[in-house]
């Protein structure tokens, strides 16, 4: 199944572990997932919090390299035209590098912000469910009170 693979995402020094059995649950682990899905949400969503910032910085890293790069292609050969030095800037090495890495970033913003979503929605899932089970069990629960009650009330 591929819903059961765990995805790795590298973010600065941390690793961050997208596990879809955190977006699980039946009528047995209803309880279970609703303690635990507001600890998850609240991790994953700091960890989107984080993958904003780190993109955010690698941005201005990349906005920083290309003007610098566009500067030092305009100083040396000052006849180019700025299309052709800015076409210099974007193929540098440095320049190309730093997008990659923005573009990781941004990737792993997706990603988290997918799994954000999922897990809103199994958790919107698990509400509905027990909504549900209330109906259905509840009337079974007074019913079976009812008449112990007035077995009770004959004695």
């Amino acid at each position: 199944r591929c819903l059961n693979l765990m995805r790795k995402i590298k973010l600065g020094d941390e690793e961050i572990i997208l596990d879809p059995s955190h977006l699980e649950f039946s009528e047995n682990t209803l309880n279970d997932f609703l303690q635990k899905a507001p600890t998850w949400y609240s991790y994953y969503n700091e960890k989107l919090t984080h993958c904003q910032f780190y993109s955010a910085k690698a941005e201005d890293r990349y906005d920083e390299l290309l003007a610098l790069k566009f500067k030092s292609y305009k100083e040396q050969n000052t006849k180019i035209s700025d299309k052709f030095a800015e076409a210099s800037a974007r193929c540098d090495s440095e320049v190309i590098d730093a997008l990659s890495r923005l573009r990781l970033y941004q990737n792993n913003y997706r990603l988290i912000s997918g799994f954000v979503k999922s897990l809103d929605h199994a958790l919107k899932d698990a509400l509905n469910l027990g909504k549900l089970l209330k109906v259905i069990l509840y009337p079974a629960v007074a019913e079976k009170r009812f008449i112990y009650n007035k077995d009770f009330c004959r004695l």
